[in-house]
């Protein structure tokens, strides 16, 4: 004489959701994982080189602070010319003098990029790691927001039971119809 309980209704539409949403989410620390270590494409283009007098850092938190931000003021090797500019860098390096270079990227639809970094900072070019970390964080927010999805399911409240459906849609309108017949007939 024991009661079975129902089972628990499962929302698939919110573990689904917050899949999609943590997996999109892991976009971002993917692009900035690759920033810091070098994690390219493309072989990198250098254009120009030079030195350059570092006067302030700052993190980068575009990149999660992965990476900084330099204001520094920049000699170029080929015309001695000094322009203010912003260097990339994987460490603090205010106040030093280090060699920079100037590499050009192009971009998917034709526009071309230009980012000053540091000599010492990493570049590796490897078309197969990027595939490797792209599916890697892309699964593992996958996994993560199931599970995270499938803890708020737990969490919230049991949802009301559904209602049976509807009976086919009847026609109303037959006594009208059944009078508007009679007044046909009677006119004829």
């Amino acid at each position: 004489m024991t009661e079975e309980k129902e089972p628990r209704r499962i929302r698939i539409g919110l573990i689904s959701t917050t899949a999609a949403l943590m997996m999109a989410a892991t976009i971002w620390p993917m692009a900035a994982v690759m920033e810091r270590f070098g994690i390219d494409t493309n072989p990198p283009n250098t254009t120009r080189t030079g030195t350059a007098e570092v006067s302030t850092c700052s993190d980068n938190v575009g990149y999660l602070w992965l990476t900084k931000t330099c204001e520094a003021r920049v000699t170029w090797s080929d015309d001695r010319k000094v322009e203010s500019k912003r260097v990339f860098a994987v460490r603090d390096i205010s106040g030093t003098t280090v060699d920079v270079r100037l590499d050009e990227q192009s971009g998917k639809r034709g526009g071309k990029g230009k980012n000053l970094y540091t000599a010492d900072y990493p570049h590796r070019q490897d078309s197969a790691l990027v595939f490797v970390l792209f599916m890697g964080f892309a699964t593992g927010g996958l996994v993560l927001g199931g599970l995270l999805g499938a803890l708020v399911d737990r969490l919230l409240p049991e949802p009301p039971p559904e209602k049976p459906p509807p009976p086919p849609f009847k026609r109303k309108g037959n006594r009208k119809r059944k009078r508007r017949r009679k007044q046909r007939a009677s006119l004829r």
